[in-house]
């Protein structure tokens, strides 16, 4: 087990719930809970994020051990539980991203990490694909962030501005083929020979591919148009 994922463990465990309960309290699986914990892989910004919001848990310790923990405060209400989650985020992003961006150098430094293909998205040249991964390329790679491990996973450079302030033009993004995707999260979606990066909703028969910046339209499309969707698991963001 990681340092990491035993902190995030403890505060599982201070919390009374299994994996799996926990999970559906910070919009994970609980096969995601329990890989994280055990060190499998790294929690992502999302991932982090919820469990800050949600339980007012110090991401600065959760990531390093270095800041003291802050006991589990329940809020009152829905309403306040919204408030305080709009007020966390908006607090904390530049100071998490900053923390995040420095393991990263750190890991590539220290332990040799490999690399992945790096293409760009939106707004840039295609990806091409060999059935359901993209296709082997000569071009451009990226070190791969700690603990993506998947023989498929890949990059993208962000190329337009569709999904500010969320994510910005130049930021890169890694996406995983053996991650679970789940409404709601940030996936690279494949149509046809071209992809997109959207937040994801899914329905029954439908797919919607919502982008922050809503100067660009919300796309709907059939479950049989979408030809793969590959999750967000780590963001390296343009500084």
């Amino acid at each position: 087990m990681s340092d990491v994922g035993s902190r995030i463990r403890a505060v599982r465990e201070k919390s009374g719930l299994s994996q799996n309960d926990f999970g559906k309290e910070v919009g994970a699986s609980g096969r995601k809970i329990s890989s994280v914990e055990g060190g499998a892989t790294r929690p992502d910004y999302e991932l982090l994020s919820a469990i800050h919001a949600k339980y007012a848990t110090s991401v600065d310790w959760i990531l390093t051990g270095s800041a003291d923990f802050v006991p589990l405060t329940p809020a009152p209400d829905q309403k306040s539980i919204h408030k305080l989650v709009q007020e966390v985020l908006a607090a904390v992003e530049t100071e998490m991203m900053e923390r995040m961006k420095e393991e990263e150098t750190r890991f590539v430094a220290e332990a040799g990490a490999g690399t992945v293909p790096l293409y760009t998205i939106e707004g840039g040249e295609e990806i091409r694909y060999q059935r359901d991964r993209p296709a082997a390329s000569g071009g451009e790679r990226t070190g791969a962030p700690p603990g993506l491990s998947d023989a498929g996973a890949f990059a993208c450079r962000l190329g337009d501005d569709s999904m500010e302030p969320e994510f910005r033009v130049g930021d890169i993004l890694f996406f995983s083929p053996a991650a679970e995707v789940e409404s709601g999260c940030y996936a690279c979606v494949r149509l046809e020979e071209k992809s997109t990066f959207r937040q994801v909703f899914l329905d029954e028969e439908i797919v919607r591919l919502v982008p922050a910046n809503r100067k660009y339209p919300e796309v709907r499309v059939g479950r049989d148009q979408v030809k793969g969707m590959f999750r967000l698991v780590w963001r390296m963001q343009r500084f």
